[in-house]
C-alpha cells in the first residue's frame, strides 16, 4: 500500500478487498481508495471522471467526498492498521453540508464479519468522540466509511468488535484521527 495527496484528493494505492458506505460503495475489490475535496456546487459523477483523467485512474476504486481540504486529513498508523480521517463537522445532523470521512486499512485480512464490523466499530468510536468533545450530535449527514485490506496469506482477523485487540486499535485511531481533524482546523 502507498498514499499521497494530489489534486485536493487522498489516493491510496494497493490491491484491496473493501467494504464503502460512500457514493458508489457496497463490498468490491479495488485498486485505489479516493477521499477528495469536492468544490461547491459539484456535480459528483462529473468530478470523479475529473479526478480519474487528472489522478490516471484506470481501475476500480472507492471514493468519498468533502468539502473539507486535505490539509485537516489525520493519518495514523498502529499495529494492524492504517486510518485516515477528514473531520468537516460544522453542521450537526439536521444540515445537508458537512462530512467526517474515515478510511481503515488493515494490515492483515479481514472476515468478512470483521470487515462490516469494523464500520460499526469505527462509527461507534466517532460518536464517542464528538460527544467528549462536546457535540451534541453523533455524525453529519454525509459521513462515510471505507474499510480494507490487501490479500496476503497472513492470519485472517476474524473479529473486530471494540473489546477485541483490533477493535481497539480502530477505537483509538478513530478517536485521535477525528480530535487531530478538528485540532488542526482551529490553529
Amino acid at each position: 500500500m502507498k498514499w499521497y495527496v494530489k489534486e485536493k484528493t487522498l489516493v491510496i494505492d494497493g490491491d484491496f478487498e473493501a467494504l464503502s458506505s460512500g457514493f458508489g460503495g457496497g463490498r468490491s475489490s479495488v485498486k485505489q481508495i479516493l477521499n477528495s475535496t469536492v468544490p461547491s456546487g459539484f456535480e459528483a459523477e462529473d468530478h470523479l471522471k475529473h479526478l480519474e483523467k487528472k489522478l490516471n485512474i484506470r481501475h476500480s476504486y472507492f471514493s468519498l467526498l468533502t468539502a473539507l481540504d486535505m490539509r485537516y486529513l489525520a493519518f495514523h498508523e498502529m499495529q494492524d492498521i492504517y486510518t485516515f480521517v477528514t473531520a468537516g463537522i460544522e453542521n450537526p445532523v439536521h444540515f445537508n453540508f458537512g462530512t467526517i470521512n474515515i478510511i481503515i486499512i488493515s494490515k492483515r485480512p479481514l472476515s468478512e464479519g470483521a470487515l462490516v464490523n469494523c464500520i460499526i466499530t469505527a462509527t461507534e468510536a466517532k460518536t464517542f468522540t464528538l460527544f467528549d468533545c462536546g457535540f451534541n450530535f453523533s455524525g453529519t449527514s454525509t459521513d462515510a466509511v471505507v474499510v480494507a485490506y490487501e490479500r496476503s496469506k497472513k492470519e485472517e482477523i476474524e473479529f473486530s468488535g471494540p473489546y477485541t485487540r483490533f477493535g481497539k486499535e480502530i477505537v483509538k485511531s478513530v478517536r485521535m484521527g477525528i480530535r487531530r481533524s478538528l485540532k488542526m482546523q482551529r490553529a
